[in-house]
């Protein structure tokens, strides 16, 4: 027998891993999810959606991966982005933001000399996802 699948989102940002709940028997999750990480701008973000499994190992979905520049260009539009998880898997829209406290000092796009880098400065990561 067959059944949909009970994905759930992982994120890695360095050693840093963030996880969804699981959206149970859905073949068009919606996550609300946010959750304080230090931002390193050397380092991208990889999304990994997986089918949760009671008696066997969880099922790689699809990948996606935010590089260090559009992490930052995220951070600095505040806007939400619609990345493809997979080739014609699905879609998974999300978006990285700074505090305002934060967000003043400029996030440098050249990461040559970055205070963000030294630093680590937290941002909220807020993600919905969304598949076929």
């Amino acid at each position: 027998f067959s059944s949909k699948p009970d994905p759930y989102v992982v994120v890695r940002h360095g050693s840093i891993v963030r996880k969804t709940q699981i959206s149970g028997n859905s073949l068009k999750p919606r996550w609300y999810y946010r959750s304080m990480v230090p931002f390193y701008s050397k380092r991208g973000f990889h999304i990994t959606l997986y089918d949760a499994n009671v008696l066997e190992k969880d099922d790689i979905i699809g990948r996606a991966w935010i590089g260090p520049l559009g992490a930052a260009s995220m951070i600095e539009s505040g806007e939400a982005e619609v990345i493809p998880i997979g080739h014609n898997i699905g879609k998974i829209r999300m978006r990285i933001s700074c505090p305002a406290n934060l967000k003043d000092r400029k996030l440098p796009l050249d990461f040559k000399n970055s205070v963000l880098s030294k630093s680590a400065c937290a941002i909220p990561l807020l993600k919905e996802k969304e598949t076929k």
